[in-house]
């Protein structure tokens, strides 16, 4: 069948769904984006803006077996698991944690590299076409040390970098002064992660994408997917409001959610949520932060957006019916106020996402196992901002049987069946 006569329907209007999208409509198809939620509402909304070319390691790093009794203590800055999640963890744990090694962290990173070299460049593409550019700055990153063995226990990460061509700058206290003066004098050590760009509102950005794909002629409905139907000549979508939509095609973009809708097609993928948080706050006097900041041993990023300066937490493990916890993000802002001068809060309560994460560090990109007419596109964990354009750009590649940007196979949700 000819790529222009074709019709998709892409369930999740994120960042990743967003670009999806768009990117089937260059390529000919006909396509209707849904969501329960106006674009870039939910996982894409709450990030701290970085187009990360440098966040090549998965969330399981080297050493983690011996940090867990910490982090069941309730005694980690980064991470927090509710008790009430530990039964929950038994089907995917055991395969995360087996990654948890040097060996498994390089090819993961090699893997994860090969859609992060593109990311940037992807991202510009659209923000061009979309008119979103004002929104980025491309400054880079920071990741902060406090001690000299802070800055140590980074040198693996600084040496797989090294191995794939990230190019960064090391960093004394007088060069993070340089580059960012309004930070408090705490820091001994820091990496300047290059070819890495930042936005002041992601929500916006995929707000400006998704309004592209409209103004194009894409289709938008607010609608809750209920199920998925696929008779291996029709994908179908049925809604809680009654409605059956019909297509050549579903993909399946629906971020955290995603692993729940495929189980109405028998499709079973090991998709966990990581809960995260965010609060605003109002710089005090004149200071000023150009670009977003990680402190890798207070717990938290710091980064500039339109709304203010956002405080971003680490990792909350918990049921997913669980109501919000301010623990995590509360006991990391006394460490954010010692970096940064923060006036007021600007938020009354902290904003709470869900990260879609999967055992392996890796996203889920391809056919659905068993399934002629369902495709796979989530699993970023941390970073599905960062990889929406590019991940939606080799998902419609695939779709329309053209050559793809990258090998696709590492990323095929098929190593789970």
């Amino acid at each position: 069948m000819n790529a222009a006569a074709k019709t998709a329907i892409v369930l999740g209007a994120g960042m990743v769904g967003v670009s999806a999208a768009i990117h089937l409509q260059k390529r000919g198809w006909r396509v209707t984006l849904v969501d329960r939620k106006e674009p870039g509402s939910e996982t894409s909304f709450g990030n701290a803006g970085v187009i990360s070319r440098g966040s090549i390691l998965p969330v399981a790093y080297p050493g983690l077996l011996w940090d867990i009794p910490k982090i069941l203590a309730g005694r980690s800055r980064s991470v927090r698991v509710d008790p009430k999640a530990l039964f929950g963890m038994l089907g995917w744990a055991p395969a995360f944690l087996r990654t948890a090694t040097k060996t498994e962290n390089r090819r993961i990173a090699g893997v994860l590299n090969a859609l992060l070299a593109l990311c940037l460049e992807e991202h510009e593409a659209l923000m061009k076409e979309a008119g979103a550019t004002a929104h980025l700055t491309k400054a880079g990153w920071l990741k902060l040390y406090r001690t000299e063995e802070g800055f140590a226990g980074s040198a693996f990460e600084r040496e797989v970098m090294d191995e794939l061509g990230v190019a960064y700058r090391v960093l004394d206290a007088a060069e993070i002064a340089a580059l960012e003066p309004n930070l408090q004098p705490i820091y001994a050590r820091g990496v300047h992660i290059l070819g890495t760009a930042s936005v002041d509102d992601p929500a916006a950005v995929c707000r400006a994408y998704a309004a592209l794909f409209e103004n194009r002629g894409g289709d938008f409905i607010r609608g809750e997917v209920s199920r998925l139907e696929d008779d291996g000549g029709t994908a179908r979508v049925a809604l809680n409001d009654g409605a059956i939509l019909e297509a050549d095609a579903a993909v399946v973009a629906m971020g955290p959610w995603s692993a729940e809708i495929l189980k109405s097609v028998g499709v079973a993928i090991p998709l966990f949520h990581e809960r995260g948080y965010h609060r605003h706050y109002r710089p005090a006097g004149n200071a000023v932060l150009t670009r977003p900041v990680n402190d890798a041993e207070g717990g938290f990023v710091l980064a500039p957006m339109a709304a203010g300066i956002r405080l971003t937490c680490g990792v909350e493990i918990a049921p997913e019916a669980a109501g919000p916890s301010t623990k995590l993000i509360d006991g990391v802002t006394p460490f954010a106020q010692q970096a940064f001068p923060l006036a007021d809060c600007l938020d009354e309560t902290p904003w709470l996402g869900r990260r879609p994460s999967l055992p392996d560090g890796l996203p889920a990109i391809g056919r659905a196992p068993g399934r002629n007419r369902i495709w796979t596109c989530f699993g970023h964990q941390h970073v599905g901002f960062t990889l929406g354009p590019v991940s939606g750009r080799l998902l419609a590649e695939m779709m329309s049987g053209d050559e793809t940007v990258i090998d696709p196979q590492p990323y095929n949700p098929a190593r789970f069946g």
